[in-house]
């Protein structure tokens, strides 16, 4: 079993999902190992930057699929996709807790956590916060990230 343990996050393993067996390699391309997920366009900037390394999420059932190793291509609507690796991935059960263990300044440069708590809640109903809060620390991939 391998795990990743995370400060104040749920352990999350491998055999969380049954699925996990059955992802294609780390960086292959298709919908196993590699997720895209829209970003309103201030935080595609900060992503597209590289000063935004953690990005948050509801644990919906396809959140969860992402593992550490996976791709992500972060997309909006007028700016080609800048690519990223997982590289940690922690759960909260909700977003107070999230913003209360990581750093904030990696979530959102531009805001302290009250303004990155405002934000999420904004954004998120109380339904889809109730699924629990992902925190996923990613790397710029170097080949997909010039357009900025």
């Amino acid at each position: 079993m391998t795990t990743d343990t995370q400060p104040h996050g749920r352990v999350l393993a491998d055999e969380h999902l049954e699925q996990s067996a059955r992802r294609s390699p780390p960086g292959s391309p298709g919908p196993a190992g590699t997720h895209d997920l829209h970003l309103l366009p201030a935080y595609y900037a900060l992503v597209a930057s590289g000063s935004k390394t953690v990005e948050v999420r509801t644990a919906s059932p396809a959140k969860n699929l992402i593992r550490p190793g996976d791709r992500i291509d972060f997309r909006t609507d007028h700016h080609q996709p800048v690519s990223s690796e997982v590289i940690r991935l922690a759960l909260y059960p909700d977003f107070a807790a999230l913003v209360n263990a990581e750093n904030p300044a990696a979530i959102n440069p531009t805001t302290d956590r009250r303004g990155i708590l405002a934000a999420l809640r904004g954004i998120y109903p109380p339904t889809k916060e109730k699924l629990g809060a992902l925190a996923i620390e990613i790397a710029l991939l170097p080949e997909r990230h010039s357009d900025r």
